[in-house]
């Protein structure tokens, strides 16, 4: 009874203030109705080509749709590693403080970094604010090798952005294979096998890579090595599968591609994707796998994991073409085989592809529904009957203004404006979520039927529990140093600026790293 009184407190806390008052203890607390608050769509996620930009940059968005997240946005420094370091491997913690690391000590030439610290002295033991809780330093759940140089980005939950360009977007989505991290206890009462999550995928991706493949790769060879685990694992089933998987939109300066991933079936490695969005196009991503039939001999446009066709025909999830001699996978669908159905959520994440593609794209209105199933399996083309494709061609070039109208949005406009109607109050206030214990309640709150059909209140782009709205540009016609910038609004960016981040400059400004 205390610790649920207490976590109302901080609910409490969060929504009146934006305060986040958790310590390691309250992140482990299990307590009904949480959900209900509609934390687990989080994340929409935006790429962009170089032609489909008015100045040849590439793009990728996110959204970050949590809440209880730590909200500083910092600067990581380009470190040299002494022969022998390794990297350490921390566990899913996004409350604050993430990371509570050693201060930084270098060598006397100012060159080598201490690898009890690695993501900059912002997150040195001497800056956590100490006056709610005595924190100690962040123990590491493994470690790989350290390469050589690691190169300076700016970080926020994910990664984001690096010096060199490489840019990185997110959304959890849905997918059918559950992992244990290494320091957790699976239902089964084993200790699990997975090493690495997405945060951590992200960071090392931009430590370590110059390109938007070499990202990828990495992400890849390490998660399939050393396994891949999803934030919820220790939930119930449902809740698990909906955040087991991962997606990314990642760019550098010429090409912008789609990440997809998800813990294998032994749950010690991992099964990945990725397709290259064509330059004139868009993508999105919305908390549900959208990289459908791939071609894996085609590597200009698709890269993928050694074990992507093996592991769905040994569950059945796809079966080969026994006519087509020379390509029997050719019909493979990667979300069909391993996305699932996002449960009670599925049409705010088909709702929101719908309004992306829709807004860069408005000639497409005419053969683009946004009434469609869990997997967006029809609503497209002229007789509504085609999926949702992965990308479309902007109409016409965007500016970055824009791509923040897009992060914005609300549905103004639509058939689902928020802004508008009874809903909006007299204010036209489009904030909302669904009642905490009326949800299932057909004469006091929502019914559970209108709510799972989409008729319940609309899952917008811009919510407001986003903690930060980040657009990244990189730009092929500038130098790195200046090439590489990040526009960050902190909070909902219906609510906010975007402000210019360079990844090259020694640090981001004080507002951005006092959050709590």
């Amino acid at each position: 009874m205390v610790t649920k009184i207490l976590f109302q407190i901080i609910v409490l806390q969060q929504l009146l203030f934006g305060i986040n008052v958790a310590s390691n203890d309250l992140e482990k607390l299990d307590i009904a109705g949480f959900d209900t608050l509609g934390m687990k769509d989080r994340c929409t996620s935006i790429g962009l080509g170089p032609k489909a930009t008015v100045d040849g940059s590439t793009i990728t968005t996110h959204n970050n749709d949590c809440q209880e997240c730590d909200l500083r946005l910092t600067h990581v420094p380009a470190y040299d590693w002494p022969p022998g370091s390794r990297r350490p491997l921390y566990d899913i913690r996004d409350a604050y403080p993430r990371y509570v690391e050693a201060d930084i000590v270098f060598d006397a030439n100012n060159k080598f970094g201490n690898e009890l610290n690695i993501h900059g002295p912002d997150y040195a033991s001497s800056k956590v604010d100490r006056t709610i809780y005595n924190w100690n330093l962040s123990v590491p759940m493994g470690y790989i090798d350290q390469v050589p140089h690691t190169y300076a980005y700016t970080l926020g939950t994910y990664a984001i952005q690096n010096e060199k360009q490489v840019s990185i977007g997110e959304s959890t989505c849905s997918a059918k294979f559950i992992a244990v991290p290494v320091n957790g206890v699976g239902k089964n009462g084993q200790w699990g096998n997975a090493s690495l999550h997405m945060e951590t995928l992200t960071e090392i991706a931009l430590e370590r890579c110059a390109t938007a493949r070499c990202a990828i790769q990495t992400m890849g060879d390490l998660a399939t090595k050393h396994g891949f685990y999803g934030p919820e694992w220790d939930g119930d089933k449902v809740s698990a599968e909906d955040e087991a998987g991962e997606a990314l939109t990642v760019s550098d300066a010429f090409e912008t591609w789609m990440f997809h991933i998800l813990p294998d079936d032994s749950g010690s490695s991992a099964i990945w994707v990725a397709q290259r969005v064509p330059d004139d196009h868009i993508t999105a991503v919305a908390n549900q796998f959208v990289i459908g039939e791939i071609d894996v001999a085609d590597s200009a446009n698709f890269l993928a994991s050694a074990n992507i066709f093996e592991v769905a025909i040994r569950h059945g999830f796809f079966s080969p073409d026994p006519a087509n001699t020379a390509n029997p996978n050719a019909r493979f669908h990667f979300s069909n085989a391993y996305g699932n159905n996002r449960h009670a959520t599925a049409f705010a994440c088909t709702r929101r592809i719908w309004r992306v593609f829709t807004m860069a794209a408005p000639s497409l209105l005419p053969m683009f529904s946004p009434y469609t199933d869990g997997m967006a399996s029809f609503g497209f083309g002229p007789d509504g009957l085609q999926p949702y494709p992965f990308s479309v061609k902007v109409d016409q070039p965007l500016a970055v203004s824009d791509v923040m109208r897009i992060a914005r949005d609300q549905y103004e406009g639509s058939p689902f404006d928020m802004t508008v109607g009874l809903d909006s109050g007299p204010y036209g206030d489009p904030m909302r979520f669904p009642p905490m214990t009326k949800w299932r309640d057909p004469v006091n709150g929502v019914s559970w039927a209108a709510y799972t059909s989409g008729l319940d209140f609309q899952r917008p782009i811009s919510l407001w529990r986003t903690a930060y709205s980040s657009i990244t540009q990189a730009r092929s016609s500038l130098p790195d140093v200046i090439g590489a910038v990040t526009w960050l609004a902190p909070y909902a960016p219906h609510h906010s600026s975007y402000l210019p981040i360079y990844a090259s400059a020694s640090q981001t400004p004080s507002s951005l790293k006092a959050g709590t």
